[in-house]
């Protein structure tokens, strides 16, 4: 085997070859502008490379070689199976995927361990690249899988082809110089490096890297790779295949007598078999392979035979389909299988093979052959009598057909009919729901004597007007059937009949679908009646419905792409900045050409009037495309309105609350950060409590946020009547009452005075609303522990109902976070403990552990600062928290991750040779 070394051409310190200056060869050559080449610009020597891989931790061994990109397939080939003892394969499955990891999903998953379970029980071989990234590493633990759960002699053989260049920590990889035994090479697989570079995966059996003299580069393995594929399954894999197959067929052959082939015989059988074996089979000296004995069986089986002989078996079709060679079909057409239908049929009287050829169908040749005219003669004479028995048999299926046939009642033009619903699509859930005619719809033309075509309404315009008579029932007049509404005056726009809706007085749901009562133009309010949505086509009254909420100052959001007057509105919008008549009419005649056909000038010009006045107010209109119309787009467009309409509005622009209460409803923060909240404007702490208080009872961590960051004093706003009002208004009673069971439950110092705390604020609103405002008595007094840390009870407020990122950001506001981390773990472990709901309970252990991890990196910075501070933080209490310190709510609170750390370690063995009796209580 042979290896690359490098000659140096040199740029900056770093060959173009990817290696730097000091890893060449000392005889390097130096070339600033030639382009490198591995051909010209390296030497080969033997591999320094070869022999045991074994991977350190994990007890995982495999063969391994480094090689040059110009090794030689069949030398390759040799290698693997005289060296390494490798099997010749049966098959070969080749599989490339991305270097890339990625969570693979199921159904891959199930494919790739179904492709390994194939290589395992076929004797294959897997190529791959051979890393332990993306869909190779994966590869590489089904390989695992599959020769952990089978014995060793079906192991799968997977071999990995990577590039030298690529492999990361390769120097472990190359033999010393004093290394003359077979060696053992020791790797590390460290995924965890930044670099490019790949590690080799662990569970490859055999690892080929291929060396090309460059560095970083990728693919250099691909044309050694796709060689030695090719190689394998066109020069190796046929003959072993064929060779297994002919062997199980002549087995059977011989013992069940039956072979799968198709022949005639003629002259010789023996060249005959030959030469079906050489064409169908694909193999040269079959006879030759086997023994004597069985040759002369197979020849004995023939002989005497000079006609057709078919011997069936399915193994042997099998191979001579996939076999076939398309070059010389001529050569197999004789031995093409033929069937006949040699039944006597009752009507003729003879067999259709007799009918066709003047003689019957015989196995065997006859020994006497008629002459030319003695076959003439036999068709003559049977064919008159076909002809007759067709004829017969076509008359007595007539006879039969009409028997229940009726001549078709005549439909002529103007006639009325009803229509069958058997093939039309029902609006109804269930099709027996719906009527099975409708109409009457006047017949149009008579295009024959059983099919006519008619005249159907708009709402049928994707059917299609001609039927056969068989799908229509005529209409019947009678005077017992009450007459219909008299229609609306019709009016003809383009050949289309419009009837013009004078107003809409009412709208209602009706199964499900909406109606308007429409009052019609010319007729009396007697004729009123309730008209389905979608058969009214309102741009009159849609102009007049903007027109209407324009003059009353309520925005509007138009659809640009949604039809009529929406397109009208969103086009002008955009184009212009001032509007004249011409420009207003022109869009009107775009989009609205049969709405303006039928308007007189004065019409027309109200038309134009109206659409100025709705222009005139461009803030209370907000347009979006029809394609973005999502639901976060609505919504956004909707808010964006409603902001607009209010800030710009004389009496409420300077209403800074209302606009801001306004977006909170809808969650604008972008809007709230952009619009209100500039630098022009200094806001003092008083201005935002209101707006403060309603996003903390509507969870808006973000405005919380953000009017922290704007001037509020927390502490300052968390008086006794908001935390009263937060805890007795805005509190769960399930959590209220998880928390009484969890408290009950266990003897816990802290669930205790949580749950005191939380009664407390309860019993407080309570004799608020028995007493009245006036005389109110809250428990909880200004000399209270709660009054002295308010921020503390928002945060027990906003962790008890498993508020995260609310919690998060009151957190963040706390003195103690590392006490009211730990404080937070423990309460909701023990209400996860209680909760029926799996999956709040989920939630609530989700959210202990974030604090518990919080708790740590806090803990762990302070210890890395200073240990004595660590010390006193450790068992710094406070009366918030039920008097615990940090220490006793992690051992209450199992909080084992915390408790890990090294320096809470040390100081628990401090203070267990400090207060033994103590420690001993707390951690018992």
């Amino acid at each position: 085997m042979k290896v690359f070394t490098y000659v140096y051409v040199y740029s900056d310190n770093q060959c173009k070859c990817g290696y730097l200056k000091s890893q060449h060869v000392e005889e390097m050559q130096i070339n600033d502008n030639e382009k490198w080449n591995y051909k010209k610009h390296t030497k080969e020597f033997p591999t320094d490379a070869f022999g045991d891989i074994k991977f350190e931790n994990l007890g995982k061994t495999g063969k391994y070689i480094r090689l040059s990109c110009d090794t030689d397939s069949e030398t390759l080939y040799d290698l693997m199976t005289q060296q390494w003892h490798l099997k010749t394969p049966n098959l070969i499955i080749s599989v490339t995927g991305g270097a890339k990891n990625f969570a693979l999903k199921p159904r891959i998953r199930k494919i790739v361990s179904r492709l390994i379970y194939i290589a395992q029980s076929k004797g294959a071989w897997i190529f791959t690249g051979g890393t332990h990234y993306g869909l190779m590493k994966y590869i590489g633990e089904v390989v695992r899988d599959n020769t952990i759960s089978r014995n060793s002699e079906e192991n799968v053989i997977a071999i990995g082809i990577a590039p030298w260049g690529m492999v990361s920590n390769r120097e472990n990889l190359i033999r010393t110089c004093d290394t003359e035994t077979y060696y053992s090479a020791s790797y590390i697989m460290d995924d965890q490096k930044k670099d490019l570079l790949y590690c080799l995966d662990n569970n490859h059996t055999h690892l080929i890297l291929v060396d090309n003299g460059t560095h970083g580069c990728q693919g250099t393995e691909t044309k050694l790779r796709t060689q030695l594929e090719k190689y394998i399954s066109e020069c190796i894999i046929p003959e072993v295949l064929t060779l297994d197959i002919v062997q199980r067929v002549l087995k059977d052959a011989l013992t069940e007598q039956a072979v799968a082939l198709e022949l005639k015989i003629q002259e010789n059988v023996s060249a005959a078999f030959k030469e079906v074996s050489e064409e169908i089979l694909g193999i040269k000296e079959l006879i030759q392979i086997h023994n004597q004995e069985i040759k002369e069986d197979i020849v004995e089986a023939f002989k005497g035979l000079s006609g057709y002989v078919s011997l069936l078996d399915d193994k042997v079709e099998e191979i001579n389909q996939s076999n076939v060679n398309l070059d010389n079909w001529t050569k197999l057409l004789p031995f093409a299988e033929v069937a006949f239908n040699n039944t006597v049929h009752s009507s003729t009287g003879f067999t259709p093979f007799r009918i066709a050829t003047g003689q019957d169908f015989s196995p065997m040749p006859e020994p006497t052959i008629p002459t030319i005219k003695e076959w003439m003669d036999t068709l003559q004479n049977i064919w008159p009598v076909v002809r007759l028995a067709l004829q017969e048999a076509r008359e007595a299926f007539k006879i039969q057909a009409e028997k229940k046939r009726m001549e078709p009642k005549p439909f002529h033009i103007g006639d009325r009919v009803y229509l069958s619903t058997k093939f039309l699509k029902s609006l109804q859930p269930l099709k027996k729901l719906g009527p099975n005619f409708i109409g009457p719809f006047p017949i149009t033309r008579v295009i024959n004597p059983v099919t006519v075509e008619l005249l159907l309404p708009k709402t049928l315009r994707q059917v299609h007007p001609v039927f056969h008579i068989s799908l229509l029932k005529q209409e019947v007049i009678s005077s017992l059937r009450p007459p219909a509404l008299t229609p609306p005056v019709p009016i003809m726009i383009e050949g289309e009949q419009h009837f013009e809706i004078k107003e809409m007085l009412d709208s209602r749901i009706h199964r499900r679908k909406t109606q308007y009562l429409v009052a019609w133009k010319h007729l009396p309010s007697s004729q009123n009646e309730w008209v389905a949505k979608h058969h009214v086509r309102p741009p009159t009254l849609l102009k007049k419905a903007i027109n209407t909420a324009i003059k009353n100052k309520i925005p509007c959001v138009v659809v640009e792409g949604s039809g009529q007057i929406a397109d009208v509105i969103a086009s002008l919008t955009e184009a212009e900045s001032t509007f004249t008549s011409s420009s207003v009419k022109e869009r009107l005649l775009r989009y609205l050409p049969r709405t303006l056909s039928r308007l007189n000038e004065e019409e027309i010009e109200s038309w134009i009037k109206c659409i100025k006045e709705i222009l005139e107010n461009p803030h209370l209109l907000t347009v979006i495309k029809i394609e973005d119309a999502g639901d976060e787009i609505v919504s956004n467009a909707i808010s964006y309105a409603l902001f607009k309409a209010f800030s710009t509005n004389e009496e409420d622009k300077d209403d800074w609350n209302g606009q801001l209460k306004l977006l909170l409803e809808w969650n604008q923060l972008d809007i709230a950060s952009e619009e209100i909240f500039t630098n022009d404007r200094r806001w003092e702490s008083a201005d935002l409590q209101d707006v403060m208080f309603i996003a903390l009872v509507k969870d808006r961590p973000k405005f919380v946020r953000l009017f922290l960051e704007n001037g509020l004093n927390l502490r300052k706003f968390l008086t006794h009547e908001v935390l009263t009002e937060l805890y007795a208004k805005n509190f769960s009673n399930l959590v209220f009452k998880n928390l009484q069971i969890a408290k009950n439950s266990y003897s816990d110092a802290l669930l205790t005075f949580v749950w005191k705390m939380v009664e407390d604020f309860r019993k407080g609103i309570k004799k608020e609303d028995k007493n009245g405002k006036d005389d109110i008595e809250i428990q909880l007094l200004d000399g209270s522990l709660i009054t002295r840390h308010p921020l503390q009870a928002l945060f027990i407020w906003a962790i008890l109902q498993n508020k995260k990122e609310l919690s998060t950001v009151i957190w963040e506001q706390t003195r103690g976070c590392t006490l009211a981390a730990l404080g937070a773990s423990k309460l909701l472990k023990s209400l996860a403990k209680v909760k029926n709901d799996i999956n709040a309970a989920g939630e609530s252990e989700e959210l202990a552990n974030e604090y518990e991890t919080r708790a740590v990196e806090l803990f762990t910075e302070c210890y890395s600062s200073d240990e004595d501070l660590a010390e006193q933080l450790l068992i710094y209490s406070c009366e918030a928290w039920g008097g615990n310190s940090c220490l006793e709510l992690a051992i209450e609170a199992k909080d084992q991750q915390f408790i890990a750390q090294p320096g809470v370690q040390v100081i628990i063995s401090i203070l267990m040779i400090l207060y033994p009796k103590t420690m001993d209580d707390l951690t018992q």
